[in-house]
């Protein structure tokens, strides 16, 4: 505690030895009060949570971690169920999937007519893999079928390019046996493309 209860005690009691013996006593118990309040507050925000009430959460939130998930995973965990809440439209799916897996490495594709959504996605995490399948599960309607399709996202440069040879081939009565190739082609040359 920053400051001293003899602060809020009259001026009398400062001189009686037996007051201040008591104060002080009763300063170390407000201080440890103070903390405890300090604690108890930090624990109504899961950003400050710590372990206990952080497992606590996950139990009322049914969430089954594995020892190798950070502290810090496992509270954003925690807020992205929390977020979960109906009502859901289709700009909120997108805001979640943006979160989870970044807006270019994803596609939503929703085919009402098959009642279908398609996710392709690519994560690097595969805890963030089953967040986002956890989240979709949990926002999807009841009707809609979910296909997940995971990706590896690469890049393939391609190059368009032809050649043109001629092809001469043996003529019946003029090859010889084991001699002569039955076709030889010329020297390639580069074709232009548009």
């Amino acid at each position: 505690m920053a400051e001293s209860l003899k602060i809020y005690m009259p001026t009398y009691f400062l001189n009686n030895v037996e007051m201040n013996e008591l104060l002080d006593a009763e300063s170390l118990n407000f201080s440890i009060l103070e903390d405890n309040i300090s604690h108890t507050r930090n624990n109504c925000f899961v950003i400050k949570m710590d372990d206990d009430c952080v497992i606590e959460m996950e139990k009322m939130l049914s969430i089954k971690n594995s020892q190798s998930d950070s502290i810090e995973f496992r509270r954003e965990r925690i807020i992205n169920r929390l977020n979960n809440k109906p009502p859901f439209n289709l700009a909120f799916l997108r805001s979640k999937l943006d979160t989870i897996y970044d807006s270019d490495k994803y596609l939503l594709v929703i085919d009402y007519q098959r009642q279908t959504i398609t996710l392709e996605s690519s994560t690097d995490n595969q805890e963030w893999f089953k967040e986002g399948h956890i989240t979709i599960l949990s926002i999807k309607p009841a009707n809609l079928k979910y296909v997940h399709i995971p990706l590896f996202r690469t890049t393939i440069t391609l190059k368009k390019s032809a050649t043109v040879s001629q092809m001469y081939y043996a003529r019946a009565g003029s090859a010889v046996v084991g001699m002569t190739p039955l076709a030889k082609r010329e020297n390639e040359k580069e074709v232009v493309l548009f």
